[in-house]
């Protein structure tokens, strides 16, 4: 084709490369914008979705790319994000979109957006606890919540609804000593012995919002039971493949 341009247009060898040259400084700026993005956005190992919708769509979708190729390497098409944004924002609070992408799958989770490894390789499936003694996870395993006094989940946060019993994702963080700020589970785990093969498939305890208490780490600073008040113990007893 290039023969036959430069016979018709002397000047379209100069202008292309002007164009080449002008597309790559756009995406650098862009580039450059979702980073700055990022660091007011970002938490921990996810977005926060109230910031990342706050930057309104283009912006937004513009973000999402970059974080998706930087975190797991996966370069989503446009109408992909524009899905992925419209059902991140759009679904209802109880609702949790799961996206496939290259491998991964990113979730709305607890305000935020994470990243997980591929979506077969997690058990399905949410609950609801309305302080049952014992809670089925589907096949997966079982809770058991036995009352107590003055330790574990503090009784009176329980909403009544319930509260929201869903599998680990990714990217959440918790405090379960209050001496020490809120970590990453990803560390929290890995400090406390718990087995790769095993972080995914741990069940989390939702207090609308805020994560409460997590398998093999315990009750969130703000959700324990203070001396002489109701709570509750809460165990988990995962079944043997």
């Amino acid at each position: 084709m290039l023969p036959l341009l430069d016979g018709r247009f002397p000047a379209s060898r100069r202008v292309l490369a002007r164009t080449a040259d002008q597309l790559a400084e756009s995406a650098a700026l862009l580039d450059d914008l979702a980073a700055l993005d990022l660091a007011r956005v970002g938490d921990g190992e996810g977005l926060r979705l109230a910031g990342l919708t706050d930057l309104g769509p283009a912006r937004a979708a513009n973000l999402l790319r970059h974080w998706l190729g930087r975190t797991a390497g996966v370069l989503p098409s446009r109408a992909w994000l524009g899905e992925a944004l419209a059902q991140l924002a759009g679904a209802a609070p109880d609702r949790h979109p799961v996206l496939a992408l290259g491998g991964v799958t990113l979730r709305r989770h607890g305000g935020r957006v994470v990243l997980a490894g591929p979506a077969a390789a997690l058990p399905a499936g949410e609950w609801r606890w309305r302080s049952e003694t014992e809670l089925d996870l589907g096949g997966h395993g079982r809770l058991h919540f036995a009352p107590a006094v003055g330790e574990g989940l503090a009784a009176a946060l329980l909403p009544p609804e319930g509260a929201r019993i869903a599998w680990r994702c990714g990217g959440e963080r918790l405090r379960p000593d209050c001496r020490r700020p809120a970590r990453s589970l990803k560390n929290l785990l890995r400090e406390a012995a718990v087995p790769a093969e095993a972080r995914g498939r741990l069940p989390l305890l939702w207090l609308g919002d805020r994560l409460a208490w997590v398998a093999g780490i315990g009750v969130d600073c703000a959700c324990q039971a203070r001396p002489g008040e109701p709570g509750w113990r809460i165990a988990w007893q995962p079944w043997a493949d």
